[in-house]
């Protein structure tokens, strides 16, 4: 489950933004069940990830980010 905030959509396609080694990667996803404001994550992200809530919307893949507390 992740937030719903962190899916997006691009070419009508969900999709959720991690963070790997510094940089940011779209990926796509195939999504499940809804709870309140959290939605199931199927296949394309892995348990452990860190995943971006809220990207911004000029975000690009290997885009410099910094995780927030760290």
């Amino acid at each position: 489950m992740v937030p719903k905030r962190a899916v997006s959509e691009q070419n009508g396609e969900p999709i959720v933004w991690v963070v790997t080694d510094g940089t940011a990667a779209r990926r796509p996803v195939a999504l499940g069940s809804e709870r309140i404001d959290q939605i199931e994550v199927k296949s394309g992200v892995m348990a452990g990830e860190t995943v971006i809530i809220n990207a911004p919307a000029g975000l690009t893949d290997r885009a410099r980010v910094r995780v927030k507390g760290s």
